[in-house]
C-alpha cells in the first residue's frame, strides 16, 4: 500500500523496507545475545542440568 503512494518507486521502496526489516532483526538478535551473556545462569544452568526425560532413554540417538 505504501509503495502505491510513492508512484514509480515501488521496487526501491520495497527493497528499503526489506533492508530495514533485516537490520531490525539482526540488532534484535544482538541485543538478546548481549542480555543473555549478562546473566549466564539462564544459559549454563539448563545445559549442566540436562533434561530429565532424556536420562531415562536407553536407545541411541
Amino acid at each position: 500500500m505504501g509503495a502505491a503512494l510513492l508512484g514509480g518507486h515501488g521496487r526501491s521502496a520495497a527493497g528499503l523496507a526489506l533492508l530495514a526489516g533485516s537490520a531490525c532483526t539482526r540488532f534484535g538478535i544482538l541485543a538478546a545475545g548481549i542480555a543473555s551473556a549478562e546473566d549466564p545462569v539462564y544459559t549454563v544452568g539448563p545445559q549442566r542440568g540436562g533434561a530429565p526425560h532424556n536420562a531415562e532413554r536407553k536407545e541411541p540417538r
